[in-house]
């Protein structure tokens, strides 16, 4: 692990393709950012680690702590796992807007912030502590067991070629009417929304799904079955 001041910017990493894609593993980092550093154009703190453009074989992140951690319009060709997250100032937002992941999402034991300070961009849009926007997932995404998202988690527009798996998810709204929003998705398989129970026990409760706020599924498309309970 380290501390890192300042930010780590590895956009358009593992682009050259005579160098070929990267393997981004990361444990136990805290980044600090740069305190002085202009906000984004949503009023977040900018991101302390960029990926953007990137070209990953894969991507883990455990045990880590930061504000905002970017990994917009990335290429992964494996799975994409961030587990034990953390914030920093009270803040931890998790933007991954129109990245294309050939493997699965998997958020684990995590706790996502959004500070109230946010507003729209100027395309109009808000922003959440964890946005999947417009992201192309060859697999599964789970956001399970004990993920936290103050803030919202946004998949809208994204495509799936597996399930969603929101087992014990805690999703607020914060200052907006949104805390889930999957508008326009297309989900090859099933939309699970419900209680994280006890392996081999389905009857003992281990989290409750707690959604504050409006759950969005305006124009989206489920393959299989869609629980909610």
């Amino acid at each position: 692990g380290a501390c890192i001041e300042g930010v780590v910017d590895l956009s358009g990493a593992g682009a050259d393709a005579q160098r070929g894609a990267l393997q981004l593993d990361l444990a136990g980092c805290e980044f600090r950012g740069d305190p002085s550093d202009a906000v984004d154009e949503f009023g977040r703190a900018r991101p302390v680690l960029k990926v953007e453009n990137a070209r990953l074989v894969r991507a883990c992140l455990t045990d880590c702590a930061f504000t905002h951690v970017s990994f917009a319009n990335a290429q992964i060709a494996g799975d994409f796992v961030v587990k034990h997250a953390r914030a920093v100032n009270d803040e931890c937002v998790l933007d991954m807007r129109e990245a294309r992941i050939d493997g699965a999402v998997r958020l684990r034991e995590s706790t996502f912030i959004l500070k109230a300070r946010t507003r729209p961009n100027p395309e109009g849009r808000d922003a959440f502590a964890v946005d999947l926007y417009g992201a192309k997932v060859g697999g599964d995404i789970e956001l399970t067991p004990r993920v936290v998202a103050r803030g919202g988690v946004r998949m809208a527009g994204s495509q799936v070629a597996g399930d969603v798996w929101c087992y014990g998810l805690v999703a607020s709204a914060m200052d907006r009417n949104t805390a889930l929003e999957i508008q326009l998705a297309r989900i090859k398989g099933a939309l699970l929304i419900r209680a994280q129970t006890k392996p081999q026990d389905e009857k003992t409760v281990v989290q409750a799904v707690e959604i504050e706020g409006e759950v969005n599924l305006l124009s989206a498309e489920v393959g299989s079955w869609l629980l909610l309970e």
